[in-house]
């Protein structure tokens, strides 16, 4: 692995289409790139991808002063549209929550979870209990329909399922789309993700 560096602009240049993608880094030494699609890129293939550092500095306010430079710069010449970039940077709203400095490093709630399977869930259920409270009530039918069906509250399943149906357009074949011969019963029923459950409903139902 290689060293820490200063915080530093770089700019990656995929061989394949010549397209490009300007960033800022803190130095990390695993680190390539965290734009949405340069991201998907790197993903896929690698190899197609080249980064180089453009500028380095120990003052990451002069790190993200000079991203915005050359990312404003290219905008203005007109060749945007070359970069994998979906928006220019903004240096006053950049500053590095990588490590102690992130808030939730602080205050330790999520220290360690990466490293320990049983925390991360404890940590993830309890997030989602914060997310998705008792009283909820708004939400798309579909989604409410299998909270709570997961909750056992087949009344309000029922309910959220119907308004579901009387908004489907029944344009997709797709078998985890609605149908339009389908019950509630049918999908309150379901086992999971499964698929072939509608054979399997009718099958029994004979």
């Amino acid at each position: 692995m290689s060293e820490w560096r200063n915080p530093h602009v770089y700019l990656v240049w995929d061989t394949k289409n010549g397209k490009r993608y300007i960033g800022r880094s803190n130095g990390r030494p695993d680190y390539f790139a965290s734009g949405k699609i340069i991201t998907e890129v790197y993903n896929k293939r690698p190899e197609t991808l080249k980064r180089k550092i453009v500028f380095e500095s120990d003052n990451l306010q002069e790190v993200l002063n000079k991203e915005r430079e050359y990312q404003q710069r290219r905008y203005d010449r007109g060749t945007w549209d070359l970069y994998y970039n979906l928006i220019i940077g903004d240096p006053s709203n950049g500053a590095d929550l990588s490590g102690e400095l992130n808030p939730n490093f602080k205050t330790g709630k999520f220290v360690g979870r990466l490293s320990d399977p049983a925390l991360y869930k404890k940590l993830d259920a309890e997030k989602h209990k914060g997310t998705w409270s008792e009283g909820r009530k708004q939400g798309c039918p579909r989604m409410m329909f299998f909270y709570y069906k997961k909750k056992g509250n087949k009344k309000e399943a029922e309910q959220s399922w119907n308004e579901w149906y009387s908004k489907a357009k029944f344009k997709s074949n797709n078998r985890q789309a609605l149908q339009k011969t389908d019950t509630f019963k049918l999908w309150y029923n379901r086992n999971g993700n499964d698929l072939n459950f509608r054979k399997k409903y009718y099958e029994q139902s004979v």
